[in-house]
């Protein structure tokens, strides 16, 4: 019974392929134990593919499992592919922790023309002193979208400070409804996130980001890259942005 007990207790190891690790990471979630197991190797990889993340690189779909093991329990998928990227951030992770929680996103994004946080689990302060491990809010955002138009969706992000990995945070984002867009070449169905914000030894931070789109465009499945290549593309604009405007708030 106690080898029993023991076995039971243990940790399931984090995998070694870094396709499989950010879905383990997406999945595991709630689970700090597990999720604490991908910051080593996921840190490392991104130190050694530098060039391959600048255009994105391809990861493990979602499936169905993965879905349900985040909390939603009617997901119906086959699987949706991904692609993990990576940028950088100036101030460090508690001042971006700041900005991407604000209510004032349309501070601090250009593209972004309507933000309303609709709920939250937590306190917002004591997440960002650092004293409270997590922090969850939903919010409605309308954006302006290159060649797209507007877009509309619901998102929710998911904060976790890591225990044992100093000022790393973790992050989930969560939008199973569809994004409504005002031109109709795009549909996108649902899509989900997985992020790492971890200090870099010279300052600053470093936001490693895996995301997963269901997209259609003009009726089809979205070219392959297509929706890779625009999010990639965004990312470090979005963090120069953020710099921007923390910056202007001090």
């Amino acid at each position: 019974m106690l080898l029993f007990a023991l076995i039971a207790c243990t940790a399931e190891p984090a995998p070694e392929r870094v396709e499989e690790l950010v879905v383990y990471g997406f999945a595991n979630f709630d689970a700090p134990d597990r999720i604490g197991g991908v910051v080593s190797p996921l840190s490392t990889w991104v130190d050694d593919h530098v060039e391959e993340l600048a255009a994105g690189y391809v990861v493990d779909a979602l499936s169905a499992d993965d879905l349900v093991a985040a909390g939603l329990l009617d997901a119906d998928v086959e699987g949706i592919l991904g692609a993990l990227g990576a940028a950088t951030y100036q101030v460090d992770v508690h001042e971006v922790a700041r900005a991407t929680s604000s209510p004032k996103r349309t501070e601090i994004y250009e593209a972004t023309t309507s933000y309303r946080i609709v709920s939250e689990e937590g306190d917002r302060d004591c997440f960002l002193a650092g004293d409270c491990p997590r922090y969850t809010f939903t919010a409605d955002e309308v954006s302006t979208v290159p060649v797209l138009g507007d877009s509309e969706r619901r998102l929710t992000t998911e904060y976790q400070w890591l225990e044992g990995h100093d000022d790393v945070l973790a992050l989930r984002q969560l939008a199973p409804d569809p994004t409504v867009f005002s031109s109709p070449l795009m549909e996108v169905d649902q899509q989900y996130g997985f992020v790492l914000l971890e200090p870099l030894p010279g300052g600053g931070t470093r936001r490693t980001e895996a995301f997963w789109v269901d997209a259609r465009f003009l009726g089809a499945s979205a070219p392959e890259g297509f929706t890779v290549s625009q999010a990639v593309g965004r990312m470090q604009d979005s963090a120069d942005q953020i710099d921007a405007w923390i910056q202007g708030t001090r």
